[in-house]
C-alpha cells in the first residue's frame, strides 16, 4: 500500500479530524451522594450538578500501557504481554466563585471516607461512572466517539494556589 499526500487531504476534507476542544462530560453522582443532605449536589440534575460539567476545562484521558515480561523462546528472548495497566485521568475545571466545583469533590471524598469517624464507606457506595464525549466540529452536541470511566472515583483533589499577585481564573485538578 503507497502512501499518497492527495488521499491524505481527501480523507481529512471528507472525514475531518478530531478538534481538542469539542468535548463534554457527565459525570454521574456516587450513591453516597445522592439524596444527601450535603451541599448542593443531591441530584443529577440539580444547577450546582449542571454546572460542574459546564466548568471543566480540560481531560486527560486515562492511556493503556501492556506490561509485558521477557520469555526466552527456542533461544531468542521476547517480551510477551502479561497484563493491561491503566494510568489514571486527570480533569481540571475552572473554579467558580462560591467554590461550588471544590466541595463537590470534597463531598465525594468525604463520602469514601468519613472524615469525623474514619471509618470506610463501601466501595459501591462511592464509585460513579464518568463519560467523556468527543464532538464533531459542525455538529456540537453529537458525539463522535465516547469513553467511559468506570468505577471512578476521585484518587486526589489538587491544590488551589492563591497569590496576591496573581490575576487569573483558580484552576482545580
Amino acid at each position: 500500500m503507497s502512501f499518497s499526500y492527495n488521499d491524505f487531504v481527501q480523507l481529512v476534507k471528507s472525514d475531518g479530524l478530531a478538534y481538542q476542544n469539542r468535548f463534554y462530560i457527565n459525570i454521574g453522582l456516587p450513591r453516597k451522594l445522592y439524596g444527601a443532605s450535603s451541599f448542593l449536589f443531591n441530584s443529577p440534575s440539580s444547577t450546582a450538578n449542571r454546572n460542574l460539567h459546564l466548568l471543566c476545562k480540560g481531560i486527560t484521558i486515562n492511556g493503556v500501557n501492556v506490561a509485558t515480561a521477557q520469555t526466552r523462546l527456542t533461544g531468542e528472548v521476547y517480551d510477551l504481554p502479561y497484563d493491561r495497566n491503566f494510568s489514571g485521568a486527570s480533569i481540571q475545571f475552572y473554579v467558580d466563585k462560591s467554590l461550588i466545583v471544590r466541595q463537590f469533590f470534597e463531598d465525594w471524598v468525604h463520602s469514601i471516607q468519613d472524615p469525623d469517624s474514619r471509618v470506610l464507606s463501601w466501595y459501591d457506595d462511592y464509585v460513579s461512572t464518568i463519560e467523556i464525549f468527543i464532538e464533531n466540529k459542525s455538529q456540537r452536541q453529537s458525539p463522535t466517539y465516547k469513553f467511559i470511566l468506570n468505577q471512578a472515583f476521585p484518587k486526589q483533589i489538587g491544590a488551589l494556589s492563591l497569590d496576591q499577585d496573581a490575576t487569573g481564573i483558580m484552576i482545580l485538578n
